[in-house]
């Protein structure tokens, strides 16, 4: 009996998608976005006035928060979320690569064991 119940798993085994389609690729890098480099002297404007010697570095570090909470929005993530720059990785990593099962094809299907 268990082995007749083993060989209907295996017929009834679904493929998943592991990484997206070469279209679904273009669509998400279309979405992402493409920041400016930082201008040194807007930075140190923001920060003039400032008593200490590390404004310059938070001004930064506040756009590029800006930046990154974008980013990760367009990635279509909530950036409140605990694990957000984790599913942001990975969310970014698979709109870069190609299948490395199956290379040279996105989005290969690969077999669930």
């Amino acid at each position: 009996m268990r082995e007749t119940q083993s060989i209907e798993m295996a017929k009834q085994r679904k493929r998943i998608l592991l990484f997206p389609n070469g279209q679904s690729i273009k669509a998400r890098r279309k979405r992402l976005p493409v920041f400016e480099p930082h201008d040194l002297r807007s930075l140190m404007s923001e920060a003039k006035g400032k008593s200490d010697d590390f404004a310059d570095l938070r001004a930064l570090r506040r756009r590029n928060e800006l930046q990154m909470k974008e980013l990760l929005e367009r990635l279509g993530l909530d950036p409140t979320l605990p694990d957000a720059w984790q599913r942001g990785f990975f969310s970014w990593r698979t709109t870069t690569m190609v299948s490395a099962a199956s290379p040279g094809i996105p989005g290969a299907p690969i077999e669930t064991l």
